[in-house]
């Protein structure tokens, strides 16, 4: 559908262009009938009027995207390469081999889909080809202390080869390497893959430290360079059966992650980052409902004990119970409860038959519950039978199988953001670089709990697998709950589990907690004979409306929803180009999504379920390319100072101050009337981040030439776009008494005073004659958080105080002041009347006074707010003005 000059034209794919430019936007859509397949439709472009397109719906969904709004640096995306991945692959015939690798690692221009992460298992996984010695980990040799016989020489069958053609194909992957059990010798539980723990003595963290890091340095001299290492897969699973898993509580990760960064501090894979935890955002559905299941059946039994004991053995104030004719739960040593109807005749007392741990036993030794056996309570005491005997049961089926939720419920083993948080306080804290998550339990919000804490350190989803689910259900669900929340909540890489598997889900291992339901990105047929008989899975067409359109430094940016129906995520390429992914959220009804982008607007009907990837490229089109590219200049964070009415002007398109600047202006071009120029009445102070676009850095400098600006239009010196377009949007400084305003001789007295400007969008413009395609087209320098230094992100700022002239210089009432005559600065007398603030104009030391009297009024008002060092101008004309 399209907007055109203000109306809608239902039933096409069209936009809303007010303005002459034209705006092509790409769409690539898959829809949760399958009908079409990451298929790129026609473009959204104005001459499309009555074009063909998909008929919208009345409900409609408004998408704001804000480019300038850039939040992370997005690493990529992509799945695990488990031992059966490759062996799939490798088995198939070269053709097809050569079809599904281009298909998943190349790049969109040649049909590939671009994925660039990999996780790979260090040593065996459920999904794993074979799980005899010598093949679960590559040390399986008993105490083998000094790792004499390590050998990683088995991956070179099929495993490496695999990975090698990846990386000819695109060299840009890079890889997480994870484990999934210690070599048994170390565990506590060295006859058990599915269970056990890290053995508690120095030796062990030695050793399989020691491992660790010899797995990193054996694949890179295959040409294999991990850029991450997690140091247990899922280190809360344990009580796995036959998968492979193992126990690794926050203190034994925090130990075992010391002895790993030394060792990699001498290592030649010292440049490997480790990720913290690798587990799930919080319990699962399925865990969080056992463990109310079992606290329930602990507590209700008790109480409803309590209450039939009373009724029924109220003459029994002893305390002892005679001949209780009872229903018997047995319990076996395997955990199995059996309920019989034998009869036990026995003394038991109250206090026995409450406490678990003295429960009598039968003559084959197993554990006998007593109930009530009267005709009063029959009914009742049956039910505690049965709720006692599954509570039994559930505790010992769940402590034998989920070793850790059950603690974690209680606090004693912690589970979601509570672990990494844990092991990033301790001592060990610095050794981690970021953080691994899992989609299993909980929600994606865990990773922003994290990175409020610790914003410096990376977030990344290393596995995830949302089954069983239809495609019509998994494409929209996973777009929601794994890549738009994740992005949102810090994630710089998302990765599925198994990157393929044949046609059982295999190969892998079965029963215990091993899938079978667990499909791979790709699913390759046993007998596979060519690529059509490859079958891609909703996996697939999920991760590939995010990885083929971004590119290395791609950013995600703000992006906000109004409506219901539409979920959505938006990115910025490092060549500018915008990338909105959108998915329909409903099942059942079409939504119409409407886009609002700084200008670029446009409408398009989602089908139920759908998936759609949307690209423009940015209006700002610098005329060097080294302007779209973050720079290499230093972050300079700094306080900026503006004299102002009670009306509020954002620090774009007008001239700042450092406080002396500020101070002089004040001194000799406002104070001296009455009423003050302009109507000043405070002083504002704004927190600004500046980075310096790489041309400019080149030069040798920081800062550019102070422009002027008047009613928000750059007035010079020279034909400022001129200079914006060669060197992006800089902000320009000049101390006061130099070039451009060398006139003003006399602030050298004001030591250090500094004026600042800061180019914002239509700087080319009366700020009267601003329209959305001066917007477009001349973006100006200000962004949101830490600015990148690309032409038109060079500096962000915030509001950080105010103090009103009025009390700085001691003045109550203002109007009454100057109705009696007084003057807060004469010039011709060189001090005020009826008020000494001011006096003496040319004195620096006065006033290095009045500064530091603003400063302290700063301070005694915003006592918290940070002490941040005025900022040096370095502008040199000479340079700047070469060539």
């Amino acid at each position: 559908m399209l907007i055109f000059g203000g109306t809608w034209f239902p039933g096409a794919l069209l936009i809303l262009q007010c303005t002459s430019a034209v705006v092509d936007v790409e769409v690539t859509l898959t829809t949760a009938d399958e009908t079409h397949l990451f298929q790129r439709m026609p473009g959204i472009v104005p001459q499309h009027v009555g074009g063909h397109g998909i008929a919208c719906s009345d409900d409609v969904a408004v998408v704001e995207v804000d480019a300038r709004q850039r939040f992370q640096t997005m690493l990529g995306f992509g799945a695990t390469l488990a031992a059966s991945s490759a062996y799939v692959i490798s088995k198939a015939p070269q053709s097809v081999q050569d079809a599904v690798l281009e298909r998943l690692f190349g790049p969109e221009s040649g049909g590939g889909i671009g994925l660039n992460m990999l996780r790979l298992p260090i040593g065996v996984t459920e999904a794993s080809v074979n799980y005899t010695l010598g093949h679960m980990s590559y040390d399986d040799h008993s105490y083998d202390w000094s790792l004499s016989r390590f050998t990683t020489s088995a991956d070179e069958d099929y495993y490496v080869p695999v990975i090698q053609k990846i990386l000819k194909i695109n060299p840009h992957v890079r890889f997480v390497a994870s484990p999934w059990t210690a070599p048994l010798w170390l565990k506590t539980d060295s006859s058990s893959l599915g269970s056990g723990t890290l053995l508690e003595e120095e030796g062990a963290y030695l050793a399989y430290a020691d491992y660790l890091v010899r797995y990193l340095e054996d694949y890179l001299s295959k040409g294999i360079r991990i850029s991450y290492l997690t140091l247990q897969n899922e280190p809360g699973h344990g009580g796995c059966g036959p998968m492979p898993c193992m126990i690794l509580t926050p203190k034994q990760e925090v130990n075992l992650a010391q002895h790993v960064r030394v060792r990699l501090q001498r290592s030649i894979a010292k440049h490997t980052k480790l990720l913290a935890y690798d587990h799930n955002w919080g319990f699962s559905d399925f865990e969080s409902f056992i463990q109310w299941c079992v606290l329930l059946i602990l507590i209700v039994p008790q109480f409803l004990l309590i209450c039939i004991v009373c009724h029924c053995f109220r003459p029994n104030i002893n305390g002892h119970l005679p001949t209780v004719y009872s229903r018997v739960i047995v319990m076996g040593e395997d955990g199995g409860a059996l309920l019989g109807d034998a009869c036990l005749q026995q003394e038991t007392s109250m206090r026995e038959v409450k406490a678990a741990g003295q429960l009598p036993h039968d003559d084959s030794g197993h554990r006998a519950r007593c109930c009530c056996g009267s005709s009063c309570a029959m009914a009742a005491a049956r039910i505690i039978c049965i709720a006692d005997a599954l509570f039994f049961f559930s505790l010992q089926w769940a402590t034998h199988n989920y070793p850790t939720f059950l603690p974690g419920y209680l606090g004693q083993f912690p589970m979601g953001p509570a672990y990494p948080l844990e092991v990033l306080n301790s001592t060990a804290g610095q050794a981690f670089a970021g953080v691994a998550w899992h989609c299993y339990g909980g929600d994606a919000s865990a990773m922003s709990e994290v990175a409020s804490r610790y914003p410096e350190l990376e977030q990344h989803i290393t596995e995830c697998s949302y089954v069983p689910r239809s495609f019509s259900d998994y494409l929209p669900y996973s777009q929601t709950a794994l890549f738009m929340a994740g992005v949102r909540n810090h994630a710089k890489s998302v990765m599925f589990w198994n990157l393929a598997a044949d046609e059982d889900a295999g190969p892998r291992c079965s029963g215990g907690s091993c899938c079978s339901i667990c499909k791979g990105v790709v699913t390759v047929p046993s007998d596979v004979k060519a690529a059509g008989d490859l079958h891609y899975n909703a996996e697939f067409y999920a991760l590939a409306h995010h990885s083929a359109f971004l590119d290395a430094g791609s950013q995600h940016i703000f992006s906000a929803v109004s409506g219901t129906g539409i979920d959505a995520v938006a990115y910025r390429r490092s060549d500018a180009q915008v990338v909105l992914v959108a998915t329909n959220t409903r099942n059942s009804s079409n939504v119409t999504l409407q886009v609002d982008a700084s200008g670029v607007r446009f409408q398009y009907c989602l089908p139920p379920g759908s998936v759609a990837t949307f690209r423009w490229r940015s209006y700002y089109r610098p005329g060097n390319q080294l302007l779209t590219e973050p720079s290499t200049a230093p972050v300079r964070t700094f306080y900026v100072y503006r004299a102002m009415s009670d009306s509020s002007f954002p620090p774009e398109d007008v001239n700042s101050a450092n406080i002396h600047g500020v101070m002089w202006y004040l001194h000799n071009e406002v104070v001296f009337q009455a009423p003050r120029k302009f109507d000043i009445t405070r002083i504002l102070r704004y927190r600004v981040s500046y980075k310096a676009p790489e041309v400019l850095f080149r030069k040798g400098t920081n800062f550019g030439i102070r422009y002027a600006f008047d009613s928000g239009k750059c007035t010079g010196p020279g034909y400022c776009p001129k200079q914006f377009n060669k060197y992006g949007y800089f902000a320009g400084c000049n101390y006061v008494w130099q070039y451009p305003t060398q006139q003003f001789t006399d602030a050298i007295n004001y030591t250090n005073a500094t004026w600042f400007s800061f180019p914002g969008a239509c700087s080319d413009r009366d700020f009267r004659s601003h329209d959305a395609q001066c917007v477009l087209t001349d973006p100006g320098g200000a962004c949101f958080g830490i600015p990148t230094g690309e032409g038109d992100c060079t500096y962000s700022y915030e509001r950080a105080g105010e103090i009103r002239l009025d009390d700085l210089v001691g003045i109550r009432d203002y109007d009454q002041f100057v109705l009696l005559g007084g003057r807060e600065f004469d010039r011709s007398l060189d001090t005020g009347v009826n008020l000494t603030f001011w006096d003496n104009k040319t004195d620096t030391a006065k006033n290095e006074v009045r500064v530091a009297k603003a400063l302290a009024a700063f301070e005694q008002k915003y006592p918290l707010s940070e002490h941040l060092q005025d900022v040096a101008c370095d502008f040199d004309r000479q340079r700047f003005e070469s060539p």
